[in-house]
């Protein structure tokens, strides 16, 4: 199980992000998964997480927001324009991961 590293000791940073993940495009995949990161974590640090539990390769993760743009991977979750919300300890994003489909 995934374990966030220990966050530098910064009273400007929240303790942790919550991303609220939706899933599409893997049939066997759950619709949903929750990840905590820490607040200067970035999205680049989830993917390998995620391909991981997904038993996808990274190459096929990929971030959208909830109007479907999609997310550069390195910038810091907390500099993204997702949709947000407060959560107990920190704050949530809902984050939409697309699984690219099998080239054919």
């Amino acid at each position: 199980m995934y374990t966030p590293p220990t966050p530098p000791p910064s009273p400007d940073l929240l303790p942790f992000v919550t991303l609220n993940i939706g899933i599409t495009g893997l049939p066997h995949a759950p619709s949903h998964t929750m990840i905590c990161a820490w607040a200067d974590h970035r999205l680049s640090d989830l993917v390998p997480i995620l391909a991981s539990q997904l038993a996808v390769t990274p190459e096929s993760i990929h971030f959208d927001d909830a109007d479907g743009n999609r997310l550069q991977l390195g910038p810091k979750i907390q500099k993204l324009g997702l949709e947000e919300q407060l959560v107990p300890g920190g704050v949530g994003y809902n984050v939409v991961v697309v699984i690219a489909g099998p080239s054919t």
